[in-house]
């Protein structure tokens, strides 16, 4: 009889060996019948680099007995062509914030939720200031799109959600006072929403039960900022391109194991990219089955602005490519706007990848990455010797947390 649980995890191990073997070996096996598909040679770079931007953030949070603080730093830059060969950055801006997270239910995905607004309002101001052929955004933008948990629990009209606003901020009663509230308030600063609450807590208590409604106003914010974002992108001429170096998508095999492994078997090393594969709008984006909006649910609050921009706008065109010998894959997106195009077809498709590749491969590249987007990462991640400076700064580097008791 098979043993289905150990005493000890080593044992665990010796004994799962030949098993998860045997599993892999049939995904190897499968994988040598794998469709074949078309592997384009990549285009020549542009003569000249273009100005472009890029972006990125990172976030702590730390876990009190009463209470979680958060930090989160978010930055954009923007390169040009002479300030590239002279290692200058013309426009380069950050934006950090510190703060109690109120109440604490949920304050991991939230305080994540935080640092995504805090990246799109930052990126906002370099996009108006640098306008820049190209935006490059570290990751996919589906994540982005995804809802917050607490919420999608609640019908797609938030019909408790709003209640629960309403009844902790009485002047708003409806997704567009909302959604207007919001949008009016982001011109100066972000993290609207959670002003809000903190305005609602001068006025009335607020307990972890209101957890989901806050969550919603969040997530909301987030929402509105990206097609705020996009929307800004389009009309600048500014391409929004999404690149993901650990991608784990199956979009151009049907196979357990993602598309990455198995063009890495196809080309081992040389430089390539794959055929485009275009997503009209959010609920192409999303993967869902079906072209009723009402079965959106949850996914898209009924507002003028968000309808605008990922029902009618927003094409999303996916593939994969190496941008130097023996570099890793990437999976890159790029975001069009579908009403300024009377016709998308395979021809259009190949060129914006074209041109898109080209500009990519004008720009510096390190190890097959953007090294805009290297500098960033590294420019707005927060370390550890920062995180302790900060809890000096606060006093709370004595404070007791909730974990010491397992160290």
């Amino acid at each position: 009889m098979a043993n289905y649980y150990f005493e000890n995890i080593l044992e665990a191990a010796a004994k799962r060996k030949s098993e998860l073997k045997e599993i892999l070996k049939l995904f190897y096996e499968k994988s040598e019948n794998i469709k074949k598909i078309e592997l384009k040679e990549l285009p020549p770079k542009d003569h000249r680099a273009p100005v472009h931007a890029a972006e990125d953030g990172g976030h702590r949070l730390i876990d009190f007995e009463a209470y979680s603080i958060y930090l989160i730093k978010a930055g954009a830059l923007c390169i040009s062509s002479t300030s590239a060969e002279n290692r200058e950055i013309p426009v380069e801006k950050t934006i950090a914030d510190v703060n109690v997270i109120i109440p604490p239910r949920y304050a991991e995905e939230r305080v994540s939720l935080y640092r995504e607004i805090l990246e799109l309002w930052i990126s906002r101001r370099v996009l108006w200031v640098c306008k820049p052929n190209m935006f490059l955004w570290d990751g996919s933008l589906r994540p982005l799109l995804i809802k917050h948990r607490p919420g999608a629990r609640y019908s797609r009209r938030y019909t408790k959600l709003i209640q629960g606003i309403s009844k902790r901020i009485s002047f708003l009663s409806s997704l567009d006072d909302i959604a207007s509230l919001i949008t009016s308030r982001l011109d100066k600063a972000p993290l609207v929403s959670l002003r809000m609450v903190r305005e609602a807590l001068k006025i009335t208590e607020i307990n972890n039960n209101d957890a989901e409604w806050i969550s919603f106003l969040e997530w909301l914010e987030k929402l509105l900022l990206i097609s705020m974002f996009l929307k800004d992108a389009w009309e600048l001429g500014a391409i929004p391109v999404f690149i993901t170096k650990t991608s784990r998508e199956t979009i151009l095999f049907d196979n357990a194991l993602p598309d990455i492994y198995y063009l890495r078997q196809l080309k081992p090393f040389e430089p390539f990219r794959t055929p485009g594969k275009l997503r009209k709008n959010l609920i192409g984006v999303m993967g869902l089955p079906t072209e009723d909006v009402k079965k959106l649910g949850p996914l898209l609050p009924s507002i003028d602005l968000l309808k605008e921009v990922f029902l009618k706008k927003l094409g999303l065109i996916e593939f994969y490519a190496r941008l130097e010998r023996a570099a890793p894959l990437l999976k890159i997106e790029i975001a069009i706007d579908l009403s300024k195009q009377s016709l998308v077809n395979s021809e259009l498709i190949d060129e914006i990848i074209a041109n898109v590749l080209k500009k990519l491969l004008s720009i510096p590249i390190l190890g097959g990455y953007p090294l805009s987007l290297r500098l960033s990462h590294s420019k707005w991640k927060i370390t550890n010797k920062e995180l302790d400076k900060v809890l000096r700064t606060l006093g709370l580097d004595i404070e007791r947390g909730g974990r010491e008791m397992l160290k």
